[in-house]
């Protein structure tokens, strides 16, 4: 792909960049689609620490 031709509609209405994106994605979806899917717990957020002093 040419960079200056990244942002150009494909035929499909995204750009070069975000088609890229989307093969990579539609293929691991497929993947785990066929095997039923994926259920993932997420863990909690916590509070950030305080950034370290330095002095």
């Amino acid at each position: 792909m040419a960079i200056e031709r990244m942002n150009e509609p494909t035929p499909n209405g995204r750009s070069m960049e975000e088609d890229a994106r989307h093969i990579p994605r539609r293929a691991i979806h497929a993947r785990f689609a066929a095997l039923g899917g994926v259920e993932r717990e997420l863990p909690e957020r916590t509070p950030m620490r305080p950034p370290p002093e330095f002095g």
